[in-house]
Formats: C-alpha cells, structure tokens, sequence
C-alpha cells in the first residue's frame, strides 16, 4: 500500500507556476499602466501650474513695486553690459527699502528686499530681461519673461511680455 501512494502528487509543477505568473503579468500590467497614467498627467500639470503660478506672482509684485516706486534703475549684477553671463538686476527705491530683481538663466529670477524686514523669493524656471524707458511723465519698465517648462516630458519655452508703468515725480 504504501507504494501505490508514492506516485501520488502533490503540489504544482514548475510549468503550471510559470503558465500562471504569464497569466497574472499579461493582466497586471495593463492595469498598472492604467494606474501611472494619470499620475504623469497630475505631475505635469503640477509643474506648468507652478511655473505660471510664479509667473503670475512675479509680475504682481514687479507691479505693486513699480507703481510705489520713487527710484528705478538698471544694471548687470555682475560683469560687463556685454557679459551674456551676467546676471540683469532691477533696482527699485520705495521709501526706505530697496527691493532688487535679478535673473539669470541658470537660476530662475530673484527678489530681493532690502529695508527693515528683510525678504529673499527665487522663482525658478523664469528668466527676465529687463529695459527702463522713460517718456514724459512716466518711467516704464518692460519685462520679457521666458517661461521654462523643462519638467515635463516634452519641455518648452514660452515668452511672456509685461509693461509696467510709475509716474515721475
């Protein structure tokens, strides 16, 4: 008797396990896909939410700043006018602050307050330009921004234009 009992089987066989573990990828991993695809989508909407978010705020604060103005200049933070790898900083004098703006490409556009409550903000994936003209009564800065969506799987650049104006007094 006991020798009938030991062609028995019990268990699976190495074939069946694999057959399985075909069976059980062929179905995960569409599901899986199904899973990471909206998850990319949330990811790069995030990041150009971000960037025009900043975008937005940057321009808001070079407006409230521009329209209190009482000084206005411009200038390379550092190297020569023809340096392309010097920074371009906006000074602008409102009572006893000075708020300046510098941009580079490399690392986004920075404002910069100094007055009695220090503040420092860095917008990343921005880059200005900035160019002071003044016509009659009023100073005007114009500033040529490029909005840097490198985040996303297919990154472009895209430019955004702001004129601001401050009555001189």
């Amino acid at each position: 008797m006991n020798g009938s009992n030991r062609g028995a089987r019990n268990g699976f066989t190495l074939i069946e396990l694999l057959i399985v573990l075909l069976i059980l990828e062929a179905i995960t991993i569409p599901l899986i896909g199904v899973y990471v695809l909206p998850l990319k989508a949330q990811a790069n909407l995030s990041a150009l939410s971000k960037v025009n978010r900043d975008s937005g705020l940057l321009q808001c604060h070079l407006s409230d700043d521009i329209r209190c103005a009482d000084s206005i200049s411009i200038a390379k933070a550092d190297g020569d006018r023809d340096d392309l790898s010097a920074r371009d900083e906006l000074r602008i004098g409102r009572g006893e602050e000075t708020v300046v703006y510098r941009s580079s490409p490399e690392e986004g556009v920075e404002r910069e307050v100094r007055g009695k409550v220090p503040l420092n903000h860095t917008f990343d994936s921005i880059e200005a330009h900035f160019s002071l003209e003044e016509e009659g009564r009023y100073r005007s800065v114009r500033v040529d921004m490029v909005l840097d969506y490198r985040m996303l799987r297919a990154p472009f650049k895209r430019q955004r234009t702001a004129i601001l104006c401050s009555r001189l007094e």
